[in-house]
């Protein structure tokens, strides 16, 4: 991995950096999180500064833990400016740990094909780099959108599931070159 902007890239795509997140990009992150509109899609939380500044020492205390985190910044090749973030967090979910991928995008940039092509980079990494055996993402079915960032990097309707007393649909896909990979690398 290389150095980028204070931040280490992990990955590039034709249009986008995946970077770490770091105390810098504060501003950028809070016109995301601190949108009621895109909180919406994704949490009954609006960030203010300092649960923005929590977030990202969060983010730091994770890279230094585990030396790869659970979120990065997606921020667009041409312009540097910040437009979402990806992630590829654990989650428990029905007995089971998996890695689940999740995405959150700038309002100004939604239906722009940045989620899908950032939610692909991370699909590919996470099967090429930590040697996943799949992925999943669990989504409320009202919110079509997401469930059709989905289905376009290949995850399938897999579930229904009671988290936190609403019903959400999870998603898979598995990597098909696992059983060629070794199983110590797996994450």
């Amino acid at each position: 991995m290389m150095r980028f902007l204070g931040g280490i890239l992990l990955l590039e795509t034709d249009r986008l950096h995946i970077r770490n997140v770091n105390e810098d990009d504060l501003d950028g992150l809070l016109q995301i999180f601190g949108d009621r509109q895109v909180m919406d899609e994704c949490s009954p939380l609006i960030y203010t500064k300092e649960r923005m500044s929590a977030w990202i020492n969060n983010r730091l205390i994770e890279y230094e833990s585990n030396g790869i985190g659970n979120y990065w910044l997606i921020q667009l090749r041409s312009t540097n400016e910040i437009v979402g973030i990806v992630g590829l967090p654990f989650k428990e979910v029905m007995g089971s740990r998996a890695r689940e991928i999740r995405f959150i995008i700038k309002r100004s940039y939604w239906r722009t094909g940045i989620a899908t092509e950032a939610s692909a980079a991370m699909r590919d990494f996470a099967f090429s780099k930590l040697a996943l055996k799949s992925l999943i993402s669990i989504i409320p079915p009202e919110h079509l959108k997401a469930i059709g960032v989905v289905k376009k990097i290949g995850l399938k309707y897999k579930i229904d599931a009671t988290i936190c007393e609403k019903n959400h649909a999870i998603f898979e896909v598995e990597n098909p070159n696992y059983s060629s990979l070794d199983s110590y690398a797996a994450v």
